[in-house]
Formats: structure tokens, C-alpha cells, sequence
């Protein structure tokens, strides 16, 4: 106890001392002083009815608990021995008053915008090969800044323009509907495909029942006679009525088009007359019409033109045929002839059933799955040009935003990857301070709290702003979460260039978290916390009883002062407790 007395009045010597330094040369400064000393104890602000001791007494081989200065009692002689508090304590009384409270913190002066430049799309190692930054230089948004050698990116590209050309050509032709043209030669296979069926039962059924040597020999003539008919009918296909009528429109087309052309001519010239609008207007819808009649009539005629070289290659082989059984006829059936007979049934009804599986295939559309997978290949190929466009366009470097260059990282020719950095950019004009907050005190700061700054490296200059806006996620440093808060700068008098502020200075920064006026004020050590809340002792009524423990309302505290907000009047006295380490080891101390 005498140790911490003998520690507590040499430090009110040392503040007296002080103090009258500084009220020799300035007398108004010298309450602020005493102030701060008392406040750093704990005892109250200045004027309070608190307990104080003369710094003789405290030096002195023995220590007076009588009645102090002021009126207050020492608590601990003021109390009975078995009262619930600490050995050592003092009275104070609740006053009322104005309090700030606020966070200090150390911030960095940074640019709003800044940006560190990679090659991050770099797929590997490459050197650099242009650089054209020097810290300082100011450059406009779109200089180039530093490149490397696109000749592999460019390849990449062609290779994946050309993939998507071939995947947008095989879904073009898998959605493109089938012409007429070849749904008619999808059903003359079908038709073929039958008659070649009915042939080879006809056959089968010739060799399990043979017909006589008579009979084939005239089937053999009527295959002959039909080759020749059908031989002298195909070049009557090229004279008849069809063919006429292709011949016409194909003559009428071309002169629809050169009248068109022509009035556009006298359209260009502005010599038209109404007449001659209206005409072209009509041909404008008249001649996609009669091309479209024309396709139709061209598809037609090669389906004619396909059904009569047909006939003749069935006839062709219908007196193949009949000239095959008529030697057989005339040989007789073995095992082998009917063998032959089968497998001839089977191929024709395996041939008939892809047939009509190919014109069942036109007729409903493409199908759905390779459709799907079809639009799916042209999806991952553009994907595919778009990203080696973006690995093309990432060859050079250059300026997003107008600013300054504050560092360069790399070297013309030095190799990099995709995590080198090449230079850092940033834009001066905006800047910013951005403090660490750690995770005790960042639920206090709010977005639009007013922040006081000052620079180490501007002494007596003090910058007013304010908070921008409270992240969400912080960082790890050491055990502890820390959280990056961006702080504006107001009321700078002059350019940014004319006070020499540089990215990275320190800034001290204190942030008002609140303020309150008029309010009911105690010492902060005065308030205890409990499971329930806070308690204020009390001085007990009865001298005999323990401190009465009166639960608070508390509000701000500026680590010195507590505002209550309710449970207490003003005037009220109130205990102070020191606990046992703070009596042995005032300040953190060991003692002397």
C-alpha cells in the first residue's frame, strides 16, 4: 500500500512540476494539464468531489486516513473491515457534463483509384517484351504500357475461329429442313427397296416351286421388251410439258430482273413516274415468288428425270434376273440355289427397313439429342473465341484510368508470369486514407462518422473527413481480425502536389464514434460489470453495511469517463474501487 501511495505522489509531483512549467508560460494551459493527470488516475474530471492526498503525507513514513481536502473520505477507513470492497478506494459524485468518445487509430494514405498491372492472363512464362512507364509519368486511360509477343495467341485464335466455323455449319445443316428434292428420292428408295423385297420372295418362292423351262424363257422376253420401252421413254422425258415450263419461268425471271434493274436505275435518277414506282414495287414481290416456283419445278424434274434412268436400271436388272432363273430352270435347284434365295429375302427386308427409317428420319426432323449436342459444340466454340480474343487483347498493357505511375517491377526482356507484377498505377487526384480497425472496436465506426486527421509528415496541419464505408470482411493479423475502413479527406487547403502528400504516408486517425451533451458522467473504473449488467457502488446508508451495488444504464465512454444513462442522479456519491493488482502494480508497473 505505501509502495503504490509513494508511486502516486511522485507522479502528482512530477504533474505539479508540470504544471507550473506551463503556467509560467501559458497560465490558461495550466488546468489542462492538472486535467489530464487526474483524469489519467481515474479521480474525476477537474472540480469533482473526489478524493485527494497531499504529496507530503504520501511521501511520509506513515499514511493518514483522516478526512482529505475536499470533504471525501479514504473509503478504506470511511468502511468497516468485512465490507464487500476493495482494500483501497475513493469516493467521487456523479457530475454532468459533455463527452466524445472515439477510436485512434493509424491509417495509410492511398489512392482511391490504384491498381497493381499484371499480364494476368499470361498461360506461361514469356518475356517482356516493350515497357514504355517511368515512375512519375502521368498517363491518359487506353496508353499503351508494356506487351509481349502475340504470335501464340494469335494462332490460338485462327484454331478456334476455325472450330466454331465447322460446329455453326454442321448445326446450320442439322436445322436446315430437307428439299423436296430429296424427300422424293428418300421415297423412291422406300419404293425400291419394296419392289426389290417382293422380288427376292418371288424368287425364293420360284426355287421352292420352279417354274417349267417354257415359262422363264417368256418372262426372259418380256424383260426384254420392257428394257427397250423403258430405254425409248427417257429421252421423251427431256421434250414434255414440264420441261417447257421450267424453260418459260426461267425466261420470265430474267426478264422481271432486267425491267427491276432498270427502274431502279430511273429511281436513282429520280425520273420514275408514279407508274413505274408502283411496278417496281410489284416485282419486288414477284420475282422471289417465281424463283421459288422455279426451284420447285427443278426439284421435280430431277425426280422425273431420276424415276426414268430408274426405270431403266430395273428393267436392266428384272432381265438379269429373268435370265439367271431361266438358266437355273433349265439346271435345276440345289441346297445352295435356295440358300442364295434366303439371304437375298433377308438383305431386301433389311434394306426396305433403313429406307423407310430414313424418310421416317426426314419426315419428323433433326432429332433432338444431336440437336442438343449439335448447339452445344457451338456454345463451348464461341466460349472458346471469346476467351482467346480476351488472351490476345491481354498481350499489352495498358492505362484503365488517367493517373500516375508510382512504381515500376519489372524490366524490358526480363521474364514474367501471370503473377508478376509490372508496374503500379494510380490516380492522385482522389485520395484516401484507409485505417485498421480491429475487431474490438469496429462495431462502433459507422459509414459517415466524422474523422480528425493529422500526418506525421505534416506536423500542425489537421484534415477533417469521413468514413466511406465499413467492410464486411477483415484480415487476419497475428490472433487478431483487422478491418480496412476508407476514410475521405476533406478541407485540404491547396493542390495534392502543393503539400507534397505521397501514397503510403501515416496518418493518424481519430474517429468520432459518438457524442453526447449534458449527460451524467463517472470515472470509468466506477462502473463493474456483472451477469445481469453494470452496477456503480454506492456508499451504504447503514456504516456498518457493505456498498450498495446500484445497476446502471451505461452509455459512451472516452476510456476515462462513463455516461449514465439511468440509475443514477447528478450529485449522487459513488465509490471508486482499485483492485488488488492495481494497488500493488499501479500503471503496470513492478514498482521501483
Amino acid at each position: 500500500m505505501k509502495r503504490f501511495l509513494q508511486v502516486l505522489a511522485l507522479i502528482l509531483l512530477l504533474g505539479g512540476l508540470a504544471a507550473g512549467a506551463v503556467a509560467w508560460y501559458n497560465p490558461g494551459l495550466a488546468h489542462q494539464v492538472t486535467a489530464t493527470v487526474t483524469n489519467f488516475l481515474g479521480l474525476g474530471p477537474v472540480g469533482a468531489n473526489t478524493e485527494r492526498y497531499e504529496v507530503g503525507d504520501l511521501l511520509g513514513d506513515e499514511f493518514s486516513s483522516g478526512e482529505t481536502s475536499m470533504g471525501a473520505t479514504n473509503s478504506a477507513d470511511a468502511l468497516p473491515s468485512g465490507a464487500n470492497i476493495s482494500e483501497l478506494s475513493q469516493s467521487a459524485t456523479v457530475t454532468r457534463g459533455d463527452l466524445r468518445a472515439n477510436v485512434n487509430v493509424v491509417g495509410q494514405l492511398t489512392a482511391k483509384q490504384q491498381a497493381e498491372l499484371k499480364f494476368d492472363r499470361l498461360s506461361s512464362t514469356a518475356p517482356l517484351l516493350t515497357l514504355a512507364a517511368e515512375p512519375g509519368a502521368f498517363v491518359e486511360p487506353g496508353h499503351l504500357l508494356a506487351s509481349i509477343d502475340p504470335t501464340t495467341y494469335e494462332q490460338a485464335l485462327a484454331q478456334a475461329q476455325k472450330r466454331l466455323e465447322e460446329a455453326t455449319r454442321a448445326l446450320t445443316e442439322l436445322k436446315t429442313p430437307p428439299s423436296e428434292s430429296i424427300k422424293a428420292q428418300a421415297a423412291l428408295s422406300v419404293a425400291k427397296a419394296e419392289l426389290d423385297l417382293q422380288q427376292a420372295l418371288t424368287d425364293l418362292d420360284n426355287v421352292d416351286n420352279p417354274p417349267n423351262v417354257t415359262e422363264q424363257q417368256l418372262a426372259v422376253a418380256k424383260a426384254r421388251d420392257d428394257l427397250l420401252l423403258a430405254q425409248n421413254r427417257q429421252p421423251l422425258a427431256d421434250y414434255d410439258a414440264l420441261d417447257k415450263s421450267i424453260r418459260d419461268l426461267e425466261y420470265t425471271i430474267a426478264w422481271n430482273q432486267r425491267r427491276y434493274w432498270e427502274l431502279e436505275e430511273l429511281m436513282d435518277n429520280y425520273t420514275a413516274n408514279l407508274e413505274e414506282m408502283q411496278e417496281q414495287a410489284q416485282l419486288e414481290t414477284k420475282i422471289p415468288e417465281q424463283e421459288a416456283e422455279l426451284a420447285r419445278l427443278q426439284a421435280l424434274r430431277q425426280t422425273v428425270d431420276e424415276g426414268a434412268a430408274g426405270q431403266v436400271t430395273t428393267a436392266q436388272s428384272a432381265l438379269a434376273k429373268a435370265q439367271q432363273d431361266l438358266t437355273r430352270a433349265m439346271q435345276g435347284n440345289g441346297e445352295l440355289v435356295r440358300t442364295e434365295a434366303v439371304l437375298a429375302v433377308q438383305k431386301s427386308a433389311v434394306a426396305l427397313q433403313k429406307a423407310r427409317d430414313e424418310a421416317a428420319k426426314l419426315a419428323a426432323g433433326p432429332d433432338a439429342t444431336k440437336l442438343a449436342a449439335a448447339e452445344s459444340a457451338v456454345a463451348d466454340a464461341q466460349q472458346a473465341v471469346a476467351n482467346t480474343e480476351a488472351d490476345l487483347a491481354a498481350t499489352v498493357l495498358v492505362a484503365p484510368f488517367a493517373g500516375t505511375v508510382l512504381s515500376v517491377a519489372s524490366s524490358q526482356g526480363s521474364r514474367i508470369t501471370a503473377s508478376s507484377p509490372i508496374l503500379t498505377l494510380a490516380n492522385l487526384s482522389q485520395l484516401q486514407v484507409v485505417a485498421g480497425v480491429d475487431e474490438t472496436m469496429i462495431r462502433q465506426v459507422q459509414k459517415g462518422q466524422r474523422v480528425s486527421l493529422t500526418f506525421d509528415a505534416l506536423p500542425g496541419q489537421q484534415f477533417s473527413g469521413e468514413v466511406l464505408s465499413v467492410p464486411l470482411q477483415g484480415r487476419l493479423q497475428g490472433d487478431v481480425m483487422v478491418y480496412s475502413v476508407p476514410i475521405s479527406i476533406g478541407d485540404v487547403d491547396g493542390d495534392v502536389d502543393e503539400l507534397n502528400l505521397k501514397v503510403g504516408m501515416t496518418a493518424n486517425v481519430e474517429i468520432g464514434v459518438g457524442e453526447v451533451t449534458g449527460a451524467l458522467l463517472v470515472p470509468k473504473m466506477a462502473v463493474q460489470q456483472r451477469a445481469g449488467g453494470y452496477v456503480v457502488l454506492t456508499p451504504n446508508p447503514d456504516p456498518a453495511g457493505a456498498p450498495l451495488e446500484i445497476p446502471v444504464d451505461v452509455g459512451l465512454s472516452d476510456g476515462i469517463f462513463t455516461e449514465i444513462r439511468s440509475g443514477l442522479n447528478e450529485g449522487d456519491s459513488i465509490i471508486v474501487p482499485l483492485d488488488k493488482g492495481e494497488e500493488e502494480f499501479p500503471f503496470g508497473m513492478m514498482g521501483f
